[in-house]
């Protein structure tokens, strides 16, 4: 009979080892990346996914974080679609079947249409690095935009433009020949102590000046977090639920856009800003 139960438990043991094997391991959740890793577009994916490893790696060397009693930390699994929503769904669906993920993230509008069309279904948030408003127009419970849309600036650009350079409009190179040329403000150009604080942790890291790419992926991924151990739950519909509140409340210096709160239709919000060249320098100017 001894051997009997020792047999058991040993069969026992390895099929809660294939498990775990399949899925996270136990005190781990894996959180999914599919986006540009090779080919053209290969360095926006490895920027933007490098605010993402910088962030799990913050939450895991902190000791993670509380889910049911349970320290717990972050597996980030990243696939390479080259930066084809064909590609980008088949790996959406690898990273649901194969690693159970409760969230992808994804940096393309095309990737982000491709997993609308079955996440809700297959039950993951699609966590959207683009500024195309359509995808959180659409509807889709489980979608949340990271970066603000587009069109929120055209406004301000445009007036600022017609008070400061009239109707011109040209194209150069070289910033003496883009003197007056508006755009958003860089997160370098940003006074705050979150933004200096994040800029200096990741050219520790990464020996270069992070884009707007890593900064905003960064903050969500540590959203993502915050919200999951407010609600000790990995349920994407709760954790959509919860993110507002966890961006809000989440310490600032793992949020260097500032997101102060998350709309009804998923798209995190941020101040709109401007910069001007001036002088041959980028400059922040107020939006009146």
């Amino acid at each position: 009979m001894k051997k009997v139960k020792t047999l058991g438990q040993a069969v026992a043991a390895a099929t809660i080892g294939m498990t775990l094997t399949a899925g996270a391991m136990a005190g781990e959740v894996n959180i999914g990346f599919t986006g540009p890793l090779s080919g053209g577009a290969a360095l926006y994916g490895e920027n933007t996914l490098s605010g993402l490893r910088m962030a799990a790696e913050e939450i895991n060397a902190a000791g993670g974080f509380d889910l049911n009693g349970e320290k717990t930390t972050i597996n980030l699994v990243s696939l390479d679609d080259r930066y084809s929503p064909a590609q980008a769904a088949t790996n959406a669906k690898r990273l649901k079947q194969e690693s159970n993920v409760p969230a992808v993230f994804i940096p393309h509008s095309g990737g982000v249409f491709a997993l609308q069309d079955f996440n809700e279904k297959d039950d993951f948030l699609i966590m959207a690095y683009t500024s195309v408003p359509t995808v959180t127009e659409k509807g889709n419970s489980l979608t949340l935009r990271i970066p603000p849309t587009f069109d929120g600036y055209v406004r301000a650009f445009t007036d600022y433009a017609l008070e400061h350079a009239g109707k011109t409009l040209g194209m150069a190179g070289g910033m003496e020949m883009v003197e007056g040329a508006i755009g958003v403000v860089p997160l370098s150009v940003y006074e705050t102590e979150a933004a200096k604080s994040f800029i200096e942790r990741y050219q520790d890291k990464y020996g270069k000046i992070p884009g707007s790419e890593a900064a905003y992926n960064y903050l969500a991924l540590h959203g993502l977090v915050e919200a999951m151990d407010a609600t000790e739950s990995t349920d994407p519909k709760v954790i959509r639920g919860a993110i507002g509140n966890a961006l809000a409340n989440m310490d600032s210096s793992k949020n260097p856009y500032e997101v102060s709160e998350v709309t009804d239709k998923g798209g995190f919000v941020t101040e709109t800003t401007l910069a001007v060249v001036k002088d041959g320098k980028i400059v922040r100017e107020p939006i009146e």
